[in-house]
This record gives structure tokens, sequence and C-alpha cells, in this order.
């Protein structure tokens, strides 16, 4: 996982870049950018995935691993990351919740303020992710999702309403079903 951490905090060799003073290289930096971006994204999500793999692969026992690995993803939520950063984080995190419930127990507050921050969009890709985290917040850890049921069950409405795409409503329904199923007793 050292690796991993390496790729997260932007320091292994493949992300530096070389920056040069010289005016020619000023264009040519400028039109890089874009690849930059590319880069770095394509970068992240291979990060994500290896995360999401090892935590399936360990279940409960991968809990250590995120004592590190969590700072170091939420910082890709900040303001100064795109918004395609913050969707996969917020995926990466919900499957490792899934694969990992032990950790809920300790993040669950600040994970569950995460998803209804980012609950407020029309996009699609972000609705789905934030929609399913609900989903497995009530099924893997009802007793602490339970005090949150109005506001969760509020925010899959907004998300099911802003969106457009089908898999994000889908999402949404999905979501819906897995809180009904869990607190069927405490809906009106």
């Amino acid at each position: 996982m050292v690796t991993i951490e390496g790729l997260l905090d932007k320091d292994l060799i493949c992300q530096q870049h070389a920056h040069t003073q010289d005016a020619d290289e000023e264009v040519e930096k400028e039109s890089s950018e874009e690849e930059d971006f590319d880069h770095d994204e394509i970068i992240l999500g291979n990060a994500t995935d290896v995360i999401i793999s090892v935590a399936k692969c360990l279940g409960n026992e991968f809990a250590p691993y995120l004592t590190k690995l969590g700072p170091k993803l939420v910082t890709y939520l900040g303001p100064e990351h795109p918004k395609s950063d913050k969707i996969m984080i917020i995926g990466c995190l919900s499957e490792v919740m899934n694969a990992c419930p032990i950790a809920i127990q300790y993040y669950f507050d600040d994970y569950f303020k995460i998803i209804l921050k980012h609950a407020t969009t029309s996009d699609g890709q972000m609705n789905r992710n934030c929609s399913y985290a609900l989903g497995i917040l009530a099924d893997k850890a009802p007793e602490r999702f339970l005090p949150h049921l109005g506001s969760a069950m509020m925010a899959v409405k907004m998300m099911y309403d802003a969106s457009d795409a089908e898999d994000a409503k889908e999402n949404c329904l999905a979501s819906l079903c897995r809180i009904i199923e869990k607190f069927y007793e405490h809906i009106p």
C-alpha cells in the first residue's frame, strides 16, 4: 500500500513534472496541462481501483489501511480538484465501506456529511455514487443510519429528481429500496 500512498500524494516519479523557465517551453507547457490532467485522472482511477480490489479481498482486515489512505483520499474532495476526482473518491469510499463494514463505525459521521454535501448536484455520475453510498450506509450500519433516515431519504429524492441519467435514477431507487427494507417500521 506504500505505492498507493505515494500515488495519492503525487510523490512518485511518474507524477513529477519538469518545470522550466524557457520561453519556448512555456507554450508547450500550456498545451500539456490538459494531458497532465488526463494523466492524473488515469493514475487516480487506477489507484482507487486497486484500493477497492484490496478492500474486497481483505474485508474488515482492510480497516488499518483505510486509516492511512482515508485522509489522502479525502484531500481529492477539496475545491481545487475537478468533479471527476470527487466522483471517483466517493465511489471508491462507498465500495470500501461495502467491503469493510467495520470501518463505517469510525467514519460514519464524516462520510455521511461528505455524501450529503455532494448530493446537491444534477450530475448523474455524482448522484449515482452518492445514492449508492447512502444505500451502503443504511444496509451496513442501520443503527448509525436511523437518526439520519429523514435527511437521507430527502437527499435520495432530490438526487432522483435532479438526475437525467438513467443509471443515477436506478441507483436512487435501489438506495431507497435498501433504506425501506431496513427501516420499513420507521417510515410513516
